[in-house]
């Protein structure tokens, strides 16, 4: 009963009519809501889903019975609904919202832990080369994330503008090519000269200098 009730909730209930032309193609039926389940396990029928929220169509059949909108086999997906340009251009901008605030918390997530590897390289107090190894390995794995990153925004920022140009013109006029592409180059710098120190200190250990040791504090060496 639980799940009937959730599922009646989940769905979208439409007029009797809708998409009469499908029904009359013999492309999609109306089937009962208790007989759903035997027709997509079975006879391998689908859940057609509603063109704005995507969630299953229902309607009150003539005979008073909850029913569903069922694609029947061999429908192609040309039968199928698309989201319309509104829904589209909100999920796109809530990737890349999503994407430029985990940018900034990976960069924190790394300089914090750049600068604890640091620290720990400086004190001589556990082993340099294992130090250095976990520094390289954890500045490469930054950076592909960044350049992953990078190039997902701007794929997102693209394709966005080109949803609204029709009806809204140059939605992302205010970002300038030349500046982002700064940004980028500059994090990628940063990360690459991470790397080659990570780089150095692991092949050649000897050529990383230390701070020297305030007076009257003795070196920490394990």
């Amino acid at each position: 009963m639980r799940q009937r009730a959730d599922a009646t909730a989940s769905s979208t209930t439409v007029a009797p009519d809708f998409l009469g032309h499908l029904i009359a193609d013999g492309r999609c039926e109306w089937v009962a809501r208790h007989l759903a389940d035997t027709r997509r396990q079975r006879d391998g029928y689908g859940i057609y889903p509603h063109p704005v929220d995507g969630a299953p169509c229902q309607r009150i059949g003539p005979d008073g019975v909850m029913e569903l909108l069922m694609i029947r086999p061999g429908a192609t997906g040309n039968d199928l609904p698309g989201p319309n340009d509104t829904a589209v251009f909100q999920e796109l901008m809530s990737h890349a919202r999503t994407g430029s605030t985990l940018r900034f918390s990976m960069l924190t997530v790394f300089l914090t832990a750049t600068a604890a590897l640091l620290a720990g390289f400086a004190s001589q107090s556990y082993p340099r080369g294992l130090i250095a190894a976990g520094g390289l390995a954890l500045s490469v794995a930054f950076l592909v994330l960044e350049i992953v990153l990078s190039l997902n925004l701007a794929a997102l920022n693209e394709t966005a503008r080109k949803l609204a140009r029709p009806r809204h013109g140059d939605i992302m006029s205010h970002r300038r090519p030349g500046v982002l592409w700064a940004v980028r180059i500059t994090l990628v710098l940063l990360f690459l000269s991470i790397i080659g120190f990570w780089a150095v200190a692991l092949l050649d250990p000897d050529r990383i200098s230390l701070p020297p040791t305030p007076a009257g504090i003795a070196p920490l060496v394990r």
